[in-house]
């Protein structure tokens, strides 16, 4: 496929139609595997949360431009490498691209910062996504509680749950930060590329 856009695709986006194609050839096997595992078809493995949440991250970027948002910052890192977590990795890239979307969307018109991060946290692998922008006290208080009001909010709680992880809120000064765990890997194993 790189061959044939190179000789038939001359122009110098070429390297941004690479992306686009390998973005759409893996989120097609990512939805194949969706399919496969709710019939419990797909296979749990240890995959890198770090590794993940840096590819999910890198398509969120692509969702940013498409959304038309102005003024939006981006920050990665620091990031923990490895962090070994045993998982569906369909299940895991589900959470992060809800939380990755929602934050993004919560982002006021004038713009902002969204980061995102990793780390070990006792026997806990952690990622972190923040946002400029507040969310409401009794939205954070129902997110807590189980009770999203958005879809994709409660999908991605039942995910966490089902994962035996947990789901944190913490308010900031001008911002909000959605803290996932999820138990680490057993010692020695090694993670999957994702």
């Amino acid at each position: 496929l790189n061959a044939l856009l190179q000789k038939e695709a001359p122009w110098k986006e070429t390297e941004t139609i690479k992306k686009y194609l390998d973005i759409l050839v893996e989120e097609t096997n990512r939805m194949q595997e969706m399919a496969l595992s709710i019939h419990h078809s797909g296979r749990e493995q240890m995959v890198n949360l770090t590794e993940i949440l840096k590819k999910r991250f890198e398509i969120n970027q692509e969702a940013i431009k498409e959304m038309l948002k102005a003024n939006v910052s981006l920050r990665e890192g620091p990031f923990q490498e490895p962090l070994p977590v045993r998982c569906y990795p369909i299940q895991l890239e589900r959470i992060l691209d809800n939380l990755l979307n929602n934050a993004t969307k919560a982002i006021p018109l004038k713009g902002g910062l969204l980061s995102v991060r990793t780390y070990a946290d006792g026997p806990w692998a952690c990622a972190e996504i923040t946002n400029t922008g507040l969310i409401a006290e009794e939205d954070r208080l129902r997110l807590l509680e189980g009770e999203g009001r958005g879809r994709g909010i409660y999908i991605t709680q039942r995910i966490v749950q089902l994962l035996k992880g947990r789901l944190e809120v913490k308010v900031g000064e001008d911002s909000t930060t959605m803290i996932v765990c999820f138990p680490l890997g057993l010692e020695g194993a090694t993670p999957q590329p994702a």
